[in-house]
């Protein structure tokens, strides 16, 4: 069983495909954490505000079937990383760590994001606060508390997951 840890969002019809995505991989990750629900402004790519989750547990996959899997439930909803346009996302799932392993490849991990972007960070930081960042050395909780890119504008929403 590997750790791992996952960003996922949607700005199209967002409560549903956070829903949805979740509902699906439930049956592959045990020990299921999900951090509160966060809406964020779009970073870089225009378009409406996202809502974004972490969820971390453990998988009983190797890293290229996690892989494969997430592209997998992203593709069950017409998510298309290739388009130029991507404004308009339904479902996004970056695999942020995998166990302490560092690549760049298949994947790169620890996911720069993790380092770079509130809607990434803050949630990862509540459900995982006291593990290191495998490259940073510090704990998400230290690098939260000393992020510092406040022109990112996050808040936490209220969200029913109800029996998803």
């Amino acid at each position: 069983m590997a750790n791992i840890a996952v960003s996922l969002g949607s700005n199209i019809n967002a409560e549903f495909h956070l829903k949805t995505a979740i509902f699906l991989l439930r049956p592959f990750i045990k020990q299921l954490v999900i951090s509160p629900v966060y809406e964020t402004e779009p970073v870089s790519i225009g378009g409406d505000n996202f809502l974004n989750i972490v969820f971390a547990g453990e998988i009983d996959l190797n890293l290229s079937d996690t892989i494969r899997l997430f592209k997998a439930v992203e593709q069950q909803f017409q998510r298309n990383r290739q388009k130029s346009n991507k404004a308009k996302i339904t479902l996004d799932l970056d695999l942020l760590i995998y166990d302490d392993l560092v690549c760049r490849q298949p994947v790169e991990l620890p996911r720069a994001e993790i380092l770079k972007n509130a809607f990434v960070l803050k949630p990862l930081s509540e459900i995982l606060a006291d593990k290191s960042h495998p490259v940073a050395g510090q704990s998400y909780a230290q690098l939260w508390q000393k992020f510092n890119n406040h022109s990112q504008k996050i808040w936490q929403v209220n969200f029913e997951w109800n029996n998803t």
